[in-house]
């Protein structure tokens, strides 16, 4: 989700620079030349103005990978048909079935830093972890969980999601933050909406957040989708978490009748995308302790489903749409240009996550509908 497991400060004058805040609620982009696809074949005058160019598509990855998180030399894929795949970002090669999950896992999500590989398992409510050097030699970190979302790695800490809902039973409703602390024991949190489903860390404050996505409804009649009544982000001061008595969120933000989704933080703004329109949405983090915070919304097209994705490229925000096979490179929080990822609506390629590779300066995105991972090179 995001994942990437060492979010870089940038200088305090760009940090302040980046993080104020114009008062607007809602930007439309400028966008520009909406028909390249980046793919595609392209004069030399258009590939100098691109920001990132192809270097390679990596397909076979198996059906409907939904995650992909990247830890000093390799990237991790979590494929739907249970099993991890391991890219070397060196060389761009794929150690196809890198860990056999076993049958009936349903992999969802997963994590790596330096040591070991964790992943949530949904088949069997559990996060197991897979140490580097002999991932056969694997552990249970958390178990007896409904359907575990999302899990982050911080200084030895563990945080994970339990959307708690029962898709065989709709009237289970609820969701929990499950911090296994190094130095306290494991703090179980309620969060404010159901459905909770993607983890962010924030270093300035040592704050813990949880896009909590809410349920959407889908009328089998009318092929509708209907938004919950809303979702929403919910922070926590981990200084303050303690195995005793209640832990409400320190703070909480909320949009109505729409399905917050995956997070990224650039330059001091923390954004998150958007489950069923083309906008992500954006707060000041440098604005949350002293409460005057905003949370903002950001149009990027006039497409009415999204699903949409921030993604950071050092300290330059991209943001990816599934629906619409669409890459949109943003100046401040404007729109430049939007890109197509295929070469038409009908190929479906489905862009879910991605991950930036600083040290080589590789932006890896996952296409869950096609089964592979594309390789964009930053210029």
């Amino acid at each position: 989700m995001r994942r990437y497991t060492g979010w870089l400060f940038v200088a305090s004058a760009l940090l302040i620079s980046a993080c104020s805040d114009d008062g607007e609620s809602t930007h439309i982009q400028d966008v520009g030349d909406v028909d390249i696809h980046i793919f595609g074949p392209m004069t030399e005058e258009l590939k100098a103005e691109m920001p990132l160019l192809p270097v390679k598509t990596i397909d076979e990855l198996g059906s409907w990978p939904s995650d992909i998180t990247i830890s000093s030399d390799y990237a991790f894929v979590v494929a739907g048909n249970n099993v991890i795949h391991r890219i070397h970002l060196d060389t761009l090669e794929v150690e196809r079935n890198y860990i056999d999950l076993g049958q009936n896992a349903a992999p969802y999500s997963a994590e790596a830093d330096e040591e070991a590989l964790y992943v949530a398992l949904q088949g069997n409510g559990t996060v197991v972890k897979y140490p580097h050097s002999n991932p056969k030699d694997s552990t249970v970190v958390l178990k007896d969980l409904v359907a575990p979302t999302a899990i982050y790695l911080r200084d030895g800490n563990i945080f994970v999601t339990d959307s708690e809902y029962d898709y065989s039973d709709p009237s289970k409703t609820g969701g929990k933050l499950y911090a296994i602390l190094k130095d306290k024991g494991t703090v179980v949190l309620d969060t404010t909406v159901q459905n909770p489903g993607f983890l962010e860390y924030c270093p300035m404050f040592n704050l813990i957040m949880s896009v909590n996505s809410g349920i959407v409804t889908f009328n089998q009649e009318t092929k509708e989708s209907t938004a919950p009544e809303k979702s929403c982000v919910d922070i926590w001061k981990i200084d303050n978490l303690s195995t005793d008595g209640e832990h409400n969120p320190d703070w909480t933000f909320c949009r109505e009748n729409t399905t917050l989704g995956r997070t990224y933080k650039s330059s001091g703004i923390l954004y998150v995308g958007d489950g069923l329109k083309s906008s992500i949405h954006a707060v000041n983090i440098l604005d949350i302790p002293e409460n005057k915070a905003v949370f903002e919304t950001i149009k990027l097209s006039d497409e009415a489903v999204g699903l949409t994705t921030p993604v950071d490229l050092g300290n330059q925000l991209a943001v990816l749409d599934f629906n619409n096979d669409r890459l949109y490179w943003f100046e401040g929080k404007k729109v430049k240009t939007s890109y197509r990822l295929s070469e038409s609506k009908a190929a479906g390629r489905g862009p879910i996550d991605a991950v930036f590779d600083t040290e080589r300066k590789q932006l890896l995105i996952l296409n869950s509908n096609a089964g592979s991972v594309d390789v964009l090179k930053r210029q």
